[in-house]
């Protein structure tokens, strides 16, 4: 595939539906429910109207940013993501170069495809981390010093997945990690040749920071996370010496709360609608938070 097919987010869309076998494609493309909220997500962002302005000499223009003490080339980042290389073998490559090249941060999903130490060093210090109760809270606290010794300056975790939320979209699929082949998924991965070809040349991925783990091998996607709270924030606030940022937050009252304990930074979001239907549009919470 050539570059120049891609001229917007519709097409590149377009592009993975042919090529990325539907079992992958709507782990990615889908959320949870009816979708009605990644759908509200989506318009509320259409329905936002800019003001233009005009008479100010704006022939030296720049994205640049500075934000928790970081510069930025531009005022983006690539967000956690789990398994990403299920998408496409060596997607985390192609996020650590991403960041290089434009200068800006890409954040490491714990449930990765890649352990913290390969994407630090891919990125050259550009990965931030992201964490979550996915394991046992002695795994947990292991990520937070492993991320400590490697070098991460900063910490993203990720509060609003209690349980990982029903998406029709897998259970129609029959989505698990690892996979579970049967005639329906044999058939999909068969008419996606090229996909699965890469794929086992490279190596099904797998959750890197459990297979690298000391303390939990085994990663249960469905596993209960609900024993996050408050208490649990307060310490890591007191364990970890970089910038801290807590995401998935959507309501006013708890970023108050959160602010109070420390964190650097909310990051204001409904999980891509991944996890709460009824949720409000992300670009709204902000708003109200803000």
């Amino acid at each position: 595939m050539n570059n120049k097919e891609i001229f917007s987010t519709e097409d590149a869309r377009r592009i993975a539906i042919k090529r990325v076998p539907k079992l992958i494609f709507d782990f990615v493309d889908g959320a949870t429910g009816r979708e009605d909220c990644n759908e509200r997500n989506q318009n509320s962002i259409r329905e936002l109207k800019l003001q233009p302005k005009v008479l100010k000499n704006v022939q030296n223009r720049s994205l640049k940013k500075e934000f928790l003490g970081h510069f930025m080339e531009v005022p983006f980042g690539i967000a956690p993501m789990g398994m990403c290389n299920l998408v496409w073998p060596k997607a985390d490559q192609f996020f650590a170069r991403a960041s290089i090249k434009h200068g800006m941060p890409v954040a490491l999903s714990c449930a990765g495809s890649t352990s913290l130490e390969d994407m630090f060093e891919m990125s050259k210090g550009r990965a931030w981390m992201q964490v979550n109760l996915s394991g046992s809270e002695d795994w947990f606290w292991e990520i937070i010093n492993r991320s400590k010794k490697v070098g991460y300056k900063v910490l993203i975790f990720t509060v609003d997945v209690p349980q990982v939320a029903r998406r029709t979209r897998d259970l129609k699929n029959g989505f698990a990690v690892p996979f579970r082949l049967g005639a329906r998924q044999i058939w999909d991965f068969a008419t996606h040749p090229y996909w699965s070809t890469l794929t086992l040349l490279n190596g099904p991925p797998k959750p890197m920071n459990f297979i690298t783990s000391e303390t939990q091998k085994h990663f249960d996607r469905h596993g209960c996370r609900g024993s996050a709270d408050l208490d649990l924030l307060l310490k890591l606030r007191d364990r970890w010496p970089g910038t801290l940022i807590v995401k998935g937050v959507q309501s006013e009252e708890d970023a108050i709360l959160i602010k109070e304990t420390g964190a650097e930074a909310i990051y204001v979001s409904n999980h891509g609608g991944r996890q709460l239907d009824a949720a409000l549009p992300s670009i709204i919470s902000l708003k109200k938070i803000r």
